[in-house]
């Protein structure tokens, strides 16, 4: 296992954490010496840059980011190490390179790992980046990509969590972000940060409600504008999975409309940084009912999903397609994306 962090000193930190966890276990799961040949008494490594399992060898070494790109290039390459963790991943520089060169070792290590039944994988952990640097837009872009997380899932079998995964083609991460008030944190909590932190929205923004922006001084809106813009932001009050993949968030409960409902959908194709998108709103009152937001659905997905809302749930909507004048990125379509309309019809 390797810790990364940007720095030494938060790699001795995270390994000292560690320890610290590991220590509270009774000894008998600790593991930190054996009983050799004739009764010796075999101790593992132990120190504050690396430890080592006196059973099974196991070892957890620490790293720093590098200072150059040559550097960089070499820090992780053709290690055999079959679980990695990137600490504040948004802050080390030539991160992009560091895990480009890490990943054809760790794909043949992952693969060893499975087939013997041991754990194995990638864990980045980060606190917002600043998009003005090029580590920071790299972690962004990762985060972007990845498959977002929902408290749904600890209803779903393992079956279904990997069918949901493996229908983002852009990323096998999984994006994880929990609000202070799902870590049992309340209102005076936050204030009382606020406080702390002066009031500075552009800080709170980033630290405390994990925000990515390049900073309120480059943006058209003030700090007043911004704030009112999150008091504004509602949760969904339920979700559910089209076909098994696509998460379709609901806001409003539509099975007494008497009124049809406008399906409204930005086509993105799947293939750029964008996302396609379908949100439906009550023709009366113009409130959102529900909305699906995915940068990796394909074209004919996304026609598919339009088809399964409209035949089972509001088969009176007016659909309102965006004709962009692009060709189908998926390769059983034809047709330009003029013709997504005729294909839920």
């Amino acid at each position: 296992m390797a810790f990364l962090h940007k720095n030494m000193d938060g790699s001795k930190d995270n390994l000292e954490a560690f320890k610290a966890y590991r220590d509270l276990l009774p000894p008998y799961l600790i593991m930190t010496e054996r009983v050799g040949p004739g009764g010796k008494i075999e101790k593992g490594k132990d120190n504050t840059t690396e430890k080592i399992n006196p059973y099974n060898h196991n070892s957890i070494k620490i790293y720093a980011s590098a200072t150059n790109k040559t550097r960089a290039a070499s820090l992780l390459r053709g290690k055999t190490l079959a679980f990695m963790w990137y600490d504040e991943y948004g802050f080390i520089p030539y991160n992009d390179i560091i895990y480009m060169n890490a990943a054809p070792a760790f794909n043949t290590a992952s693969q060893i790992a499975k087939e013997n039944g041991a754990p194995y994988g990638i864990t980045i952990t980060t606190t917002p980046g600043f998009l003005t640097t090029p580590e920071g837009q790299e972690a962004y872009e990762m985060k972007e990509n990845a498959t977002k997380f929902s408290e749904s899932w600890y209803d779903k079998t393992f079956l279904e969590l990997m069918e949901i995964i493996s229908a983002n083609t852009k990323s096998k991460f999984v994006y994880i972000r929990y609000t202070h008030v799902q870590l049992g944190k309340g209102d005076q909590w936050f204030q009382d940060v606020c406080s702390l932190l002066k009031h500075s929205w552009s800080d709170i923004r980033r630290e405390i409600m994990l925000e990515w922006a390049a900073g309120v001084e480059n943006s058209p809106f003030r700090e007043e504008d911004l704030e009112a813009i999150s008091n504004l932001i509602k949760q969904p009050i339920s979700e559910v999975y089209l076909f098994g993949k696509y998460r379709f968030e609901t806001y409003l409960q539509a099975d007494t409309m008497t009124y049809p409902p406008i399906i409204g959908v930005d086509v993105a194709g799947g293939y750029k940084k964008d996302s396609s998108t379908i949100t439906i709103i009550d023709s009366l009152t113009t409130k959102v009912l529900g909305c699906l937001n995915c940068n990796y659905i394909s074209t004919l997905d996304l026609a598919r999903c339009i088809e399964f809302i409209t035949k089972n749930w509001m088969p009176n909507a007016i659909i309102n397609v965006e004709r962009n004048g692009e060709r189908c990125s998926d390769s059983r379509s034809k047709g330009s994306l003029s013709t997504l309309p005729q294909l839920v019809a």
